[in-house]
């Protein structure tokens, strides 16, 4: 397979107990469906404080501006891409196939990803006691605030809590 980037060779590797397929040139990874959740549920690699720090940051940072341009075609049947954001809330964007033959991550995001998923899920099992007493809490006082960042039913702080504590 071509490299949907710089159109070098990709190669297989193992990453996390899964064959990948890594650009040499520009350090891109092609994963087909379903490795991806394969490789965010393993806990295999470490990574550093700096590359969590810079996961984490993308979320708060929002979505770099996009300049307009072909999008990229799927390495496996030759359509372009949709770019989407991971999670819809983490910051990275990546490129997937429409025909659900994989995603395409460019350098460092398959590790960016992998860090910020550990470290949200270790945030989770620290926090689960404290989250589920503002959620019962937000549950039991619906009109207890108003507008879109609301713990209103529907509310976006209650959407969050209960998306982190797997609701």
């Amino acid at each position: 397979m071509k490299c949907p980037k710089c159109s070098a060779a990709l190669e297989a590797e193992r990453y996390e107990s899964v064959q990948i397929d890594r650009c040499r040139k520009c350090q891109g990874t092609w994963l087909d469906e379903g490795e991806l959740l394969t490789i965010l549920q393993t806990k295999e690699a470490q990574f550093s404080s700096a590359l969590i720090k810079q996961a984490i940051h993308h979320a708060f940072a929002g979505l770099e501006k996009q300049e307009p341009g072909p999008s990229r075609m799927c390495p496996k049947c030759a359509e372009g891409m949709q770019t989407v954001n991971y999670g819809y809330d983490s910051g990275i964007v990546i490129d997937r196939c429409p025909g659900a033959h994989g995603v395409w991550l460019d350098g460092q995001e398959l590790e960016k990803l992998q860090a910020r998923h550990e470290h949200w899920e270790r945030e989770t099992d620290a926090n689960r006691a404290e989250w589920l007493k503002l959620l019962k809490k937000a549950e039991q006082n619906p009109g207890g605030g108003s507008g879109p960042r609301s713990a209103a039913p529907g509310g976006y702080l209650l959407g969050i809590i209960r998306k982190l504590l797997g609701f």
